[in-house]
């Protein structure tokens, strides 16, 4: 256990979060004129609302869905995982190497998995196609040299991005020219020190699925939006593979991680696209800190990103081209934005929990920031308080920066998770700020649960309407106008 101090939310007294805690609001609340019930929408339980976690007065940044129904099956697989807490998501007892790990991705039915490596970090973008194309399903994997192989079944045409990445072409679409581009780079969990489970690539297939219109998705109370095949933004998940602690802790898991995000936002400036980071647990809290990072450091005038706009054909597209800030949303799915877990509703969520305890968290959060023996020495450890790693600790002027960038910051949770409140907390000082997002905060959830939610009928009902969230925010970031 790392020594516990004050930390910049204690010193403005916490009082918010002590008195407005998720996982103690009552299961029915008064209805407020702000909030908008979704009892319309044939779910009671569902409230949303666009001030906070309790109804205030005034406008605000952020819209919060609440829920607290919970389905029979659900309560019954929470019953029978608590006892076996934390063993279900022990990390690995082999370390990975000190690099971003080669994967070896399942064969997924409708999509393909083409692996790319760029900036020594491997990636795999996944393409859903649909049950009537045609198309084979499988994984592209890249030779040594990074290039591709061929599928035993090609697209039709195709275009080049990033080291030889194979994409579909731009399509003319009515009011832009061309079909803009949206990247979501995904960080999967596991407690910093391991690859992605077969959890983790179930769930970024159905979603590719759902973002390409070619399922049946669960509607989520609330959100009426449709899939339109005329849109104006192509959805492209890529799963990243990141360096892995202990040998790869985060004073050079996230150097490499920095580096690889300034070239593929170069790039997103040259294409005229954009993109977002997602990630879960682990995974989510290295993407918010790369989003916070993009946000102070990256500079789109950079000579990289200058030598990529050489060929613009007037000053002022350079000029455009040079403000432009490809990066437009940050989505956390249960991922902790205090490593230090100071705040006061930790032990109370630790009860409940059925998946984690407050011991594992710090004990993984030690080994990601280089407090332990595995630890090579050539690379310096960093404190938990330390914004980098602590996402909710970054000064208000970081959090309007990205107010001022236009950026999202979007988060679902679930109330019975030890990482809840931290997340929480940052949901807070993103409406105290003005940062924009939408929030999905489920009343006695577990920790990613949207990963649960196994296929159209399997799985729990909660987990699909999660995801179906994810994918309402994802088109809504997709569709925003740069």
């Amino acid at each position: 256990m790392a020594t516990q101090h004050e930390t910049p939310i204690q010193k403005e007294g916490h009082s918010s979060s002590s008195s407005t805690s998720p996982t103690r609001l009552p299961q029915k609340q008064k209805e407020h004129p702000e909030v908008k019930s979704a009892a319309q929408h044939g779910t009671p339980s569902t409230t949303t609302t666009t001030a906070g976690l309790i109804p205030q007065s005034g406008s605000s940044s952020i819209e919060v869905t609440m829920r607290n129904d919970l389905s029979l099956l659900y309560r019954v697989i929470r019953s029978i995982i608590k006892p076996l807490r934390p063993r279900l998501v022990s990390p690995p007892k082999k370390p990975y190497p000190g690099r971003s790990p080669k994967l070896d991705p399942p064969k997924k039915r409708n999509i393909v998995i083409k692996e790319t490596e760029f900036e020594h970090v491997w990636m795999y973008h996944l393409h859903a196609f649909g049950p009537d194309s045609g198309k084979q399903a499988g994984v592209q994997k890249a030779h040594h040299d990074g290039k591709q192989t061929e599928l035993a079944q090609k697209s039709d045409e195709h275009t080049t991005h990033l080291d030889g990445v194979k994409n579909e072409p731009r399509r003319t679409t009515k009011g832009r020219g061309f079909e803009r581009r949206h990247r979501v780079y995904y960080f999967c969990g596991g407690g910093f020190q391991g690859p992605p489970s077969g959890e983790h690539w179930r769930f970024l297939a159905q979603l590719a699925q759902d973002l390409a219109g070619h399922r049946s998705s669960v509607t989520f109370p609330g959100t009426e939006r449709s899939v339109d095949p005329e849109s104006d933004a192509k959805i492209e998940l890529i799963l990243v593979s990141y360096p892995l602690a202990p040998k790869s802790p985060a004073s050079e898991s996230l150097r490499v991680l920095r580096k690889w995000l300034r070239r593929v936002m170069d790039e997103a400036v040259q294409n005229e696209e954009t993109l977002g980071l997602m990630g879960d647990s682990s995974g989510a809290n290295i993407a918010m800190s790369l989003g916070f990072w993009a946000v102070e450091e990256y500079d789109s005038s950079s000579p990289a990103a200058t030598d990529a706009k050489a060929n613009l054909d007037s000053k002022h597209q350079r000029e455009s081209q040079r403000r432009h800030f490809p990066l437009t949303s940050i989505i956390s799915i249960s991922g902790p934005m205090d490593l230090t877990n100071s705040s006061p509703e930790v032990p109370y969520a630790d009860k409940l929990d059925c998946v984690l305890t407050a011991d594992l968290t710090m004990s993984v959060a030690n080994i990601w920031c280089g407090h332990d023996k595995n630890r090579p020495p050539e690379y310096a450890s960093i404190p938990l308080s330390s914004p980098e790693v602590s996402p909710l600790f970054h000064p208000d002027s970081a959090f309007q920066n990205l107010k001022s960038r236009n950026i999202n910051i979007h988060g679902v949770y679930g109330t019975h998770d030890v990482l809840a409140p931290s997340g929480i907390d940052l949901m807070k000082k993103c409406q105290k700020l003005g940062v924009k997002g939408r929030w999905l905060v489920w009343e006695g959830q577990m920790h990613c649960f949207p990963l649960a939610a196994g296929g159209d009928w399997l799985g729990i009902r909660e987990g699909r309407e999660a995801r179906k969230f994810i994918e309402t925010v994802l088109r809504g970031d997709a569709e925003m106008e740069d």
